[in-house]
């Protein structure tokens, strides 16, 4: 994979994970990290898969894992994301976004409620989106 590619993809992930673009260090680390950690190199066709959809935009990249999460736990999209979640971790103002507290119980019951809601969304509309598309992948490779 070329840096271009891996530039794109740092950029869809940091965006979905944060909602901002990476800096030029976030961006080096994780091209660094993809010269030194082979588990990010896909191994299974569906993993391309899977990651083909998610390098398109952040929506499309929360629809992928949330899909992967049903059907392939040890994706490389996951491996990845965890990869970059934890170089985020590492680097204003990054960690503050992904740190956020929720204040008072009512805030958190409700914080909760929508994430578990989101949670249900994503999965009927991974289901329905890209179901189909796996599906045709495989009928493309003769599978």
């Amino acid at each position: 994979m070329s840096d271009t590619d891996l530039d794109r993809e740092c950029e869809v992930f940091t965006r979905m994970l944060v909602g901002r673009s990476p800096t030029p260090y976030v961006v080096g680390k994780y091209t660094e990290a993809h010269r030194h950690l082979p588990e990010l190199t896909p191994a299974h066709p569906l993993d391309l898969e899977i990651l083909r959809i998610a390098r398109h935009g952040p929506g499309w990249c929360r629809l992928a894992d949330t899909l992967a999460v049903r059907v392939r736990k040890t994706a490389t999209l996951r491996v990845k994301l965890i990869v970059m979640v934890a170089i985020l971790e590492t680097v204003p103002p990054y960690f503050q976004l992904l740190d956020r507290p929720v204040r008072g119980a009512l805030r958190t019951v409700l914080a909760l409620t929508v994430r578990g809601l989101t949670a249900v969304m994503l999965t009927l509309a991974a289901a329905a989106a890209l179901t189909p598309l796996l599906g045709l992948a495989r009928l493309r490779r003769g599978a």
